[in-house]
């Protein structure tokens, strides 16, 4: 942070209000100033600048006349930061007693700024012991570190302006930078000494003006990875929270004072318009008006190491924040970062799991109450129950459509709850759970006598739930000949129990399930193409969990604190772990995300779950990578080299455990293996 008395200098032309603009000339040009200062008994009243007075004699002014001087000059605390202000050209700067001590103009002060800030910038990359060259779109060098004038062995005066291209050696080509290219973990030597580094361009209002390159020499990268240790995992989390839109990085020092805050900013947690609202404020003062609760700066103050655990509101807000410490020279922590995301759900904010899917003032009792909680951050979900909301009022069949696990029977409940229907039952079945000769029976119910054993009537689901809702879960499952009968019941509103006669009047609003492609299953005549458009009267699809990967940390934390309270345990995700959970493609969806989130609860023996708890249960126990590629027919020759592709990476990364030496058997660079990695796992 820059203060107003590291860029002031002294007053040391004043002047006296009544000189003519000749006077001042010969002043300012005798005392070498470009400005002087008006000054009475009062103190400083005004300026008079240089420029201003060879603009009079252009435009050819009286110069024998008083002086015009300007006044827009603004006083300031020497101890305050540097801060600019609009139609404000001079700042005089005050000592505690008030007192004008210098000044500065706001052309230099900017200048002064901008020099202080690169040359901080210049400090720190040579304190790294980083090399860093740039160069022009002719590969020209236009700027280089002292560090990377140490590893080349030559001044910068002499290699400035000089082709960078045709002065080091490598394999790739550089003409690569300048079309938009990353080259990363390229090898290159100049003058005999072997260095390793990254060559990236340098755009300049999306136009590419150049190229940098960021390198050690390769003898020290061993031991500089020794030292910067705890710097490259918190670089990892930089890279990681820049190329996320929805995640927030606050540096606090070790007095809890909020230095710097970037990425996106969470202004419900915060309370705050805006990130410049909470610079300068004190993580713990707030934890002790009430703001939030725990605080996690404290937490890894205390334990002296990185802490992952969920920030609550007073408001019903919470962030699942990730807290990792910065060392000094003697090993005492100088600042921690923090990292979070707003993991608040965006249906209920702040209500207890009862309160979760009702208002307060619900009539429903807790029998009414859906068993499982909606939730979900995403946007095609918020959408999506939005449009439940919307329909929940009416009483047209609804079909959810959607693959295994993904929630359709939870969703079915709260389209209930929504409805008018919702003081009534809500009745459930597996179309495919029950034998076909017991299906009618158990739907439409059964006089007495209608068959052996049948010594009183039942009646069925539909009797069951009239006044409600009757979920048909797994619809496509059901034989033809019932798709018969259940489209008299549905178009009537009536059924004719087994072994009956008289028809039943029924109220009953259906809602059908299915996972499997009912559109395709009709062209088959494996599905009733009358009772598809009776119960497609308002299709719903539930996207797949790979298609709201915002949702799987809020689910993970949810069913991870359900299963703590459970069995009475303290777990806590860390936040490799949750990055690994979202990479991985879940084919089983939620329910595959909740049996994981138990298994690793229970067998994982550390209260926090690190990422290869995670990596070991997603990909140790799969089968994937010992099937074979098995062509059952026609298939565009791309896509089963991209199976192929993906089948050997994975048993190369499971028999391996480790990127480099995966790419090293199967002789391609670590890149390709998280390029790969990312494809078949988002």
């Amino acid at each position: 942070m820059v203060l107003w008395r590291d860029l002031l200098k002294p007053i040391s032309n004043k002047l006296e209000k009544d000189l003519t603009n000749s006077e001042v000339l010969n002043k300012l040009i005798t005392n070498k100033s470009s400005i002087g200062f008006i000054c009475d008994a009062g103190g400083i009243t005004g300026y008079v600048s240089l420029q201003s007075l060879m603009n009079a004699i252009q435009t050819h002014e009286d110069f024998e006349r008083t002086v015009d001087s300007k006044t827009d000059i603004l006083k300031v605390p020497e101890s305050a930061p540097v801060e600019f202000y609009y139609n404000c050209s001079v700042f005089l700067g005050l000592n505690e007693q008030e007192e004008i001590i210098g000044y500065t103009t706001a052309d230099e002060a900017e200048v002064l700024l901008k020099e202080k800030q690169l040359t901080e910038m210049n400090e720190s990359m040579d304190h790294a012991q980083i090399g860093i060259i740039t160069t022009d779109e002719k590969f020209r060098i236009t700027f280089m570190n002292e560090t990377a004038e140490t590893i080349m062995g030559l001044p910068r005066t002499f290699l400035m302006e000089r082709n960078y291209r045709a002065l080091i050696h490598t394999d790739r080509d550089l003409g690569e930078v300048l079309e938009g290219k990353r080259l990363l973990n390229v090898k290159s030597s100049f003058n005999f000494k072997r260095m390793s580094g990254h060559f990236s361009p340098i755009y300049k209002k999306d136009i590419i003006k150049g190229m940098v390159h960021v390198f050690f020499l390769q003898e020290q990268l061993e031991e500089i990875a020794r030292e910067l240790a705890f710097v490259k995992e918190l670089n990892e989390d930089l890279q990681a929270i820049y190329s996320s839109s929805n995640e927030q990085i606050v540096t606090v020092d070790a007095e809890g004072t909020i230095v710097t805050v970037a990425g996106s900013f969470l202004c419900d947690f915060w309370d705050a318009k805006n990130q410049e609202d909470i610079i300068g404020a004190n993580v713990f003062q707030m934890e002790k008006d009430g703001r939030f609760t725990p605080n996690i700066v404290d937490q890894c103050i205390e334990q002296q190491k990185k802490v992952s655990l969920v920030q609550r509101t007073n408001d019903g807000y919470e962030i699942w924040s990730t807290a990792t410490p910065i060392w000094d020279e003697k090993h005492q922590i100088k600042k921690v970062i923090v990292i979070s995301r707003d993991i608040t759900l965006q249906d209920r904010e702040k209500r207890t799991d009862q309160e979760a899917v009702h208002p307060a003032d619900s009539p429903f009792t807790a029998s009414h109450k859906p068993k499982k909680r909606l939730i979900y951050r995403s946007s095609a979900m918020t959408e999506l129950v939005e449009e439940m909301k919307h329909v929940a009022g009416v009483d047209s069949t609804i079909l959810l459509l959607g693959e295994s696990g993904v929630g359709k029977e939870v969703f079915a409940q709260h389209l209930h709850y929504y409805s008018k229907r919702k003081e009534n039952p809500f009745i459930s079945t597996n179309c495919g759970a029950i034998p076909e000769t017991l299906l009618e029976s158990e739907l439409f119910g059964y006089e007495k006598g209608a068959f052996t054993g049948a010594q009183t009537s039942k009646k069925g689901m539909f009797e069951l739930a009239d006044g409600g809702t009757l979920l048909l879960d797994e619809i496509t499952e059901m034989p033809l000949m019932m798709q018969v009968k259940l489209l008299r019941a549905l178009q009537e509103r009536e059924i004719i129990r087994v072994g009956g006669t008289v028809p039943i009047e029924v109220d009953v609003r259906v809602i059908a399930t299915t996972n499997r492609n009912i559109k395709k299953l009709v062209q088959e005549r494996k599905f009733r193409e009358d009772l598809y458009y009776r119960l497609n009267v308002v299709p719903m699809r539930i996207p797949s969990l790979r298609e709201r990967k915002d949702d799987i940390v809020s689910l993970s934390l949810y069913f991870l604190e359900q299963l703590t309270e459970k069995y009475g345990m303290t777990k806590n995700l860390s936040r490799d772990a949750i990055l690994l959970l979202e990479s991985y493609r879940w084919p089983g969806n939620v329910r595959e995300l909740q049996n994981m989130i138990e298994r690793l609860a229970v067998t994982t023996k550390e209260p926090v779950i690190k990422h290869q708890d995670v990596y070991d249960a997603l990909y140790k126990t799969t089968d994937l990578p010992n099937q074979l590629v098995v062509v059952e027919g026609i298939i565009p020759l791309k896509e089963a080299i991209q199976q192929l592709e993906d089948q050997l990476i994975h048993m190369a990364v499971e028999k391996y455990g480790k990127a480099a030496d995966a790419a090293k058997a199967l002789k391609i660079s670590p890149a390709t293996i998280s390029r790969r990695m990312s494809r078949f796992t988002k």
